[in-house]
Formats: structure tokens, sequence, C-alpha cells
């Protein structure tokens, strides 16, 4: 929240980021079927690999520490899946429906749900990575659709409300200076945050809301046993007693459990890599950093707007118009500082730096005191309403 206050500019930088890597992984996995909402998932963590309820580590969409550690154990379990279920190179059986001599198969949760080419460990190379090797046989078969009904419930309408309401505003914003009306600092504060939004929502237009609970990839199965009829023991009611007895703590404790981890959840998964704002953006484009200055500069220059705006004292207009340049040749100054660290060493640049992103934010937080400050002594005509009447045809 402070972030997207004082440097909104940081978001749409983080925006770019993951949008750039999403669409690398969308490159690597469209012969999966894979979309961009994909992408934003494993981004965000959403795909995990448990050894039963143990968690092993985030899966991702190159090779990491946690595919080194857990790959042999997983090619060999995915050699007694095939050899339980008789799957050889091109030929697959209907496993939910076999039946053997002793009894029906106990159902296996996480094997794939539908027919596919199986990826022998010869094919996989060097290059494959644990997260590639379970779609590309199966075991992950979530699909877009299911992506947004389940983790973006809402998460559409939400945007599209949001588009449309920051849309009304700038329109207000615009027929206020065509009608001549006067339009106040903390308006024009407002038309920066709101021409930052539109980019950041036709970035993450296709982003999941939230990962709660990632999809868990089990990394070995419940093994294969006959079913046998169900018998009750003494042990077994013992047992199922004990069970009702502490339901209410277990209930208790479940719920403690939820809110701290609701509290927690997005600190410790930025702590870890996954949290919603990781790119996992390895090579940096010139293009996403130079994007970056440019609108930071752009996001300045808005402020700019007020420069001739009616203040309370001639002082907080002064303030306005030094803060305002501040934000506005920050970014230009911290590339030029960039090469002063370059050529002139680590003190000079490192400082500069320093003094540059401090100098920032105090401008930053000038302009939104001074925006408040400034609604104590509004002109008259801050106060009139947009006559739309005027522009709208209708019937009187």
């Amino acid at each position: 929240m402070v972030v997207a206050l004082i440097a909104p500019e940081v978001i749409i930088l983080w925006a770019m980021r993951q949008w750039f890597s999403a669409r690398n992984i969308v490159k690597k996995f469209k012969k999966y079927g894979w979309g961009k909402s994909h992408a934003f998932l494993v981004l965000m963590g959403g795909f995990a690999l448990y050894d039963g309820d143990q968690f092993c580590g985030y899966l991702w969409e190159s090779r990491e520490e946690i595919d080194e550690r857990y790959w042999d154990l997983v090619m060999a379990h995915h050699a007694r899946v095939q050899e339980v279920f008789r799957w050889h190179e091109g030929d697959s059986m209907d496993f939910e429906n076999q039946q053997n001599h002793e009894g029906r198969v106990s159902d296996i949760p996480t094997l794939p749900r539908f027919q596919v080419d199986l990826v022998s460990e010869k094919e996989l190379g060097e290059k494959m990575c644990l997260l590639e090797f379970f779609v590309a046989n199966g075991y992950i078969t979530i699909t877009e659709d299911e992506i947004k009904d389940n983790l973006s419930q809402g998460d559409f309408i939400s945007k599209s409300v949001a588009v449309i309401q920051t849309s009304w505003f700038l329109a207000q914003v615009v027929t206020r200076a065509v009608e001549g009306l006067a339009i106040t600092e903390l308006e024009i504060i407002t038309v920066g945050f709101a021409l930052l939004s539109f980019g950041t929502y036709f970035l993450w237009w296709s982003k999941p809301l939230r990962v709660r609970h990632p999809i868990r990839v089990n990394l070995q199965q419940r093994r294969c046993q006959v079913e046998r009829p169900p018998g009750h023991t003494f042990l077994s009611v013992l047992w199922m007693i004990c069970k009702l007895l502490s339901l209410p703590v277990v209930l208790i404790l479940r719920f403690g459990y939820t809110i701290l981890r609701a509290i927690t959840y997005d600190f410790i998964r930025s702590l870890q890599g996954a949290g919603r704002f990781s790119s996992r953006l390895k090579d940096q484009p010139t293009g996403v950093w130079l994007t970056a200055f440019l609108i930071t500069g752009a996001f300045g220059a808005v402020h700019c707007l007020a420069w001739n705006f009616l203040f309370p004292t001639p002082l907080e207009r002064s303030l306005w118009r030094l803060s305002a340049v501040i934000a506005t040749i920050a970014p230009f100054s911290f590339v030029t500082l960039g090469f002063l660290l370059y050529f002139l060493g680590n003190v000079v640049g490192v400082l500069g730096h320093i003094l540059t992103v401090v100098a920032y934010i105090v401008a930053r937080i000038a302009l939104i005191v001074l925006a408040i400050r400034a609604l104590r002594d509004l002109p008259p005509s801050a106060y009139q309403a947009v006559p739309w009447t005027r522009f709208i045809p209708h019937i009187g």
C-alpha cells in the first residue's frame, strides 16, 4: 500500500517484468495448451510439490534446486506408475475400469486424467524441469478456464468496473478543463494514478486474483492396494469416538491457523520468491527499464499540469513546482548516475543513487501533503458539477 502510494510506477514495473516473464513461459509451454493464466499462476507459486503432507517446494518453469533434489525420485515413481498400469509408448489403458483377479485398484489422485504421449527420461534431456515433466505426462491438467473460474472469481468483473470508473473520472477531469471549472491538485495526482492503472490492468488482465492454496503435485502416490470390505473393530470404534470428542479443539486450532496464515501469507511467499509480485525474469530486457523510466518521468510530469493552479499560499505553489520537477527528472538522473557508477566508481554512483531515491520520495510525499492541504481553500468553481446535459442528448 505504501509503495503504491509513494511510488506507483514500481507497481507497473513489476507488472511489465511479470508480463515479459509470462510471455516467455507461454512460448515454452504453448505446445501443452498453456496460456497467460497458466504462466501467471506459475509466477505466483501456484504449483507446489508435496511428499505426502510435507511441502517440498514450488515448481518453476526452469530447473532449480528442487528439480535436482527430487528428479530421481519422480523418475522412479513415474516408472512404477508405467509398470503398474502397463503404460507403454503410444499405448495407454483406462486404469479407472481395470480390475485384476484380486480386486479393484485403489484410487490414485494425481494420475493423468487423459491419454497423453508419455515422455521418456531419454527424451527429456537436461533442459526439462519438473514442472514441464508433470505437464507433459498429464500429472498437471488444469485448464485456463478452470484457473479463471476457481482462482479469479469476480476478477474480470472487478477489473472491468475499475476500468469504467477510472475512465469516467478522466472524462470528468477533461470536461472540467474544457468548461473552465477549477481542477484541484488532488485530482491531478489522481489523474497520474489513473493513467498508470490502465497500464497495470492491461499487463495483469490474465493474472489470477490470488493463490491462497497452490495446486498440489504429490511426489509419491499412495501404493496400489487391494480394497477389502470395511470392518468395524474395537480400535476403529474407539478411534472414531476420540475424533468426535476432539473435533471442537481441531476446529479452533484450524481457525487460528487460517487467521495467522492470512496475515503472514503474502510476506512469507514474497521472501520465498513466490509472491504475487514475483517475476523470476532472469534476463532483464533493456526495453523494460527504459519504458519504466519513461513512465516514471511522465507520471511526474502530470503534476506539472498544476503549475499555474491557485494555491492557498505562494510558498505552497513554489513547493509544488519544485516537487513536480524533482519527480519528473529523478528517473533520468537515476540513469545518468548509473553511467557515473560505471565510469567513476562505486562511491559516487551509490551515493548519487541514494540521494536521488530520497529526493524522489520526499517530493512524492510533499505533493500528496500539498494536495490535501490545498483542499482547505478551494475556488468557488471547484464545487460546481459538470453540466453533462450540455454534452449528452436527452429529452427535457
